[in-house]
């Protein structure tokens, strides 16, 4: 018997096998590309289907893939800090000043308002480039939205939760602002109508917080509505 027959293995881990692997062993289908291949990774006493569903649930397997996401997110952030008194930092916001006429919606973390000047200068920045709704996501405190022609803010309070991943929060809560947008059929932006699609975005980006996993915790319309009603 060789090493790798030693170890659960018949080829090394690059080798794919499109057959179904030998009773005993855990099977893995790469779903995210869909490619159907099957890889063999060892032996499994318990006989348990391995997935990455299933390995996230794991807390030594999601401590480590959350530490490796977390370092790769903030490594740009700190390039940037690091390298801004080489002018890179005003080069950077020239670039985001190119794009603004082309922005209709923009939404910011409280983190990146430099890129617009600051939260003082969002209602004049919203004129000059003719943005119609702008909206600063704050954490726990919640968001603010800016309507253009508006220098008072619309703000909705944040929801308690029992945090279990905060990756992905932004992203569900902005995929519910335009998720509301579309669905409410008016495409005029009103205060009132404003405060709704805040409401529904903050109860996506909630739901979002209290599962592990970004793209797997994100909630699907009905339980969204359940919530708010």
């Amino acid at each position: 018997m060789g090493f790798w027959e030693w170890m659960g293995f018949e080829n090394p881990r690059d080798s794919p096998k499109t057959e179904q692997p030998k009773e005993g062993l855990p099977q893995v289908t790469d779903n995210v590309r869909d490619s159907g291949q099957t890889f063999v990774f060892g032996r499994s006493n318990a006989g348990e289907q391995v997935d990455e569903k299933a390995a996230m649930q794991i807390p030594t397997v999601y401590a480590c893939v959350r530490l490796l996401a977390e370092s790769i997110a903030a490594l740009p952030l700190h390039l940037y800090r690091v390298t801004d008194n080489n002018g890179n930092k005003e080069k950077a916001l020239r670039e985001v000043a190119s794009v603004l006429p082309y922005v209709d919606f923009l939404k910011l973390s409280d983190e990146e308002l430099d890129f617009v000047g600051g939260c003082d200068q969002i209602p004049l920045c919203m004129e000059q480039y003719g943005i119609s709704l702008l909206v600063v996501t704050l954490g726990a405190q919640g968001a603010d939205a800016y309507l253009r022609g508006r220098k008072t803010p619309i703000h909705i309070d944040g929801m308690k939760a029992v945090v279990a991943d905060t990756n992905g929060a932004g992203d569900a809560f902005w995929s519910g602002m335009l998720s509301a947008l579309l669905t409410r059929g008016d495409w005029k932006l009103t205060p009132d109508g404003v405060m709704e699609m805040l409401r529904f975005a903050n109860v996506c980006g909630w739901l979002t917080v209290q599962t592990y996993g970004a793209i797997p915790a994100f909630p699907r319309m009905e339980t969204v509505r359940n919530y708010l009603e």
